[in-house]
């Protein structure tokens, strides 16, 4: 899997993730997973390297940093559940997520379609865990009363490759301010 995604700052970061801790903690999930929350812009099964570098080293310098708004919680399906933190679509962010699907179009291979600009939902994603209908409905509801409205800077866009086996690449790309 290849993606195209934006880490969120290192105070944001550790926030996030003592929450999802506490959270899955207070609900008895015993495998609440490791993670570094990201916002992500595009998923492929792979790109051209050289041409992905000069992509990104056109459209992201150009770019200023701008802040997100979170708000709550959202969950999939109850039978297999994912929880993320929806995000609102501002126009910095769709303006971004826009130049980086045109600069890609040419260098990318089995691009997932649900991130196409018109389909692309932005939010940030906890762990995949196992969990029963009841604890599905219990952390929901401990993670809307943990998760505040909130506003996360965002300053930078990284490529980031991961292989069957093993840690795959990862180059980060600096927004202008």
């Amino acid at each position: 899997m290849n993606a195209i995604l934006s880490y969120l700052p290192q105070m944001e970061e550790k926030r996030i993730q003592q929450i999802w801790v506490e959270a899955t903690d207070q609900c008895h999930i015993t495998d609440s997973g490791a993670f570094p929350p990201q916002l992500v812009y595009q998923v492929a099964n792979g790109y051209e390297v050289n041409g992905l570098q000069g992509a990104l080293e056109r459209v992201i310098p150009q770019q200023e940093s701008f802040r997100i708004h979170c708000c709550g919680v959202g969950m999939t399906e109850v039978r297999s559940p994912r929880f993320y933190i929806p995000i609102v679509k501002s126009y910095p962010l769709i303006q971004l997520q826009q130049a980086i699907w045109e600069e890609t179009r040419s260098i990318r291979m089995g691009i997932c379609p649900t991130y196409q600009p018109d389909e692309w939902i932005p939010r940030i994603y906890f762990p995949f865990v196992q969990v029963t209908p009841d604890q599905a409905s219990s952390l929901y509801k401990k993670l809307k009363q943990m998760l505040t409205q909130d506003h996360i800077s965002i300053q930078q866009v990284s490529w980031v490759s991961s292989r069957d086996r093993g840690t795959g690449q990862k180059r980060h790309f600096s927004f202008s301010s």
